[in-house]
């Protein structure tokens, strides 16, 4: 699985007492919290060792290890507590990182090679972060939070990781941890936040975060999205929004920041079996509390329509030319009825240009049978913009204003 580019862009503050105020030389409560976590981890290693790997990724969890991993979870919380207890308000990230994998990234155990199954603990990968939101790509906010510092560890698990991520913000006196991500009651595999993980602080200083689910076989994964806002006075962290969606994990991912929310771009599944795949597009404006997908949500026409006829019917009339939409969706809804009745999938044929305006195009589609009674042709007509596209029309009959060349030529270009 290639590497997550994670668009995590951090500002280091830096100032002549930089070397004076970063981490205290020597952190004792720190280090005592380190040697629990690595007890911890040793422990985790000790229950896992006879834990089978099942077939495409259903690897359950027997109890014992369900709650050792748990345990090294909040180990693990407890000794980066710790060790931010250690730091001043300048806090030196470069240190902090060496500090922290000085102390935890050791290896607790070294057990003997088992002939049923991986050994669930082995590595940690840790990375510490101090985040600026107007300096990640977003537009300066007159609501814009201080920084955090975000510490993401990732534990060895069969066939990927389980990740959990820490945040802290300077409340005047010390670092106040603020947010807290991570899996609960992991009694599969599938239940670890796996790569690829993305971490993108924003503009009102909210956190959004990606991970993916880990898996021992097939290359369809799903990924989840979240939008925490992070403690701040008495009230705690809040889950602004959750979100799900299918891609293919042997491709890259991305996951960055935008002028006013993020964007992930994956691989994911066409409709059109024969295609197999394309590139999804999620952008999202975050506006406060409120999250909303926006546009662009393809590369092109017809990978638009792809994601029309995918996404909720709410999202799909947004996405429509308001005199049309009713109709199109409507029309939508039975073409849709019709495969899942039938069992079938789509097919999309050529698109064309349309004479009436220089940005508008006609997608084909039918749904893919042998049995002509049951194609159901359909007609897309959408219109180009800045940042995506508008569906015009979608009907059963061709519109007679697009009759131009096919601008795709065959089905993958």
């Amino acid at each position: 699985m290639r590497p997550i580019r994670v668009a995590l862009l951090s500002a280091c503050i830096l100032s002549a007492f930089a070397a004076q105020a970063s981490l205290a030389a020597g952190c004792p409560a720190a280090d005592a919290a380190a040697r629990a976590a690595l007890a911890a981890q040793q422990k985790v290693q000790q229950d896992s060792t006879s834990i089978p790997i099942g077939e495409e990724g259903d690897t359950d969890l027997s109890v014992p290890l369900q709650k050792s991993l748990h345990n090294f979870k909040q180990a693990l919380a407890d000794a980066v507590e710790a060790r931010m207890a250690c730091a001043g308000q300048s806090v030196d990230i470069t240190a902090l990182n060496r500090d922290l994998s000085a102390t935890l990234q050791r290896k607790a155990v070294t057990p003997a090679a088992s002939a049923k199954g991986p050994t669930y603990g082995n590595g940690l990968d840790i990375d510490a972060q101090l985040t600026d939101a107007t300096s990640a790509g977003a537009a300066p906010s007159a609501n814009a939070a201080a920084p955090l510092v975000l510490v993401r560890s990732g534990i060895g698990i069969a066939c990927g990781t389980d990740n959990v991520v820490l945040g802290y913000r300077w409340d005047g006196a010390h670092w106040k941890r603020v947010l807290r991500w991570q899996s609960e009651n992991v009694k599969n595999i599938a239940d670890a936040y796996g790569f690829p993980i993305g971490i993108v602080p924003l503009h009102d200083g909210q956190v959004a975060l990606l991970r993916g689910t880990p898996q021992c076989a097939s290359r369809w994964g799903q990924v989840a999205i979240d939008v925490i806002a992070p403690a701040q006075g008495a009230a705690g962290q809040r889950s602004l929004f959750h979100t799900g969606h299918g891609y293919i994990n042997e491709e890259e991912t991305s996951f960055k920041p935008t002028a006013d929310g993020f964007e992930m771009r994956a691989h994911v599944a066409s409709l059109d079996t024969d295609l197999m795949e394309r590139v999804g597009i999620l952008r999202y404006r975050v506006a406060g509390d409120q999250v909303t997908r926006i546009q662009p949500a393809a590369n092109n026409g017809r990978d638009f329509v792809d994601e029309w006829l995918q996404v909720d019917e709410p999202l799909a009339h947004a996405w429509s030319d308001p005199g049309a939409a009713t109709q199109a969706v409507a029309e939508r809804a039975r073409l849709l009825a019709t495969a899942k009745k039938e069992s079938l999938g789509v097919s999309y044929g050529a698109v064309r240009s349309c004479s009436d305006h220089a940005a508008r195009y006609q997608v084909e589609l039918e749904l893919a049978t042998d049995t002509p009674a049951k194609a159901a042709p359909h007609f897309a007509v959408i219109q180009q913009a800045r940042n995506g596209f508008t569906l015009m029309a979608f009907n059963p009959a061709a519109d007679p204003q697009c009759r131009g060349a096919d601008l795709m030529g065959s089905k993958g270009k």
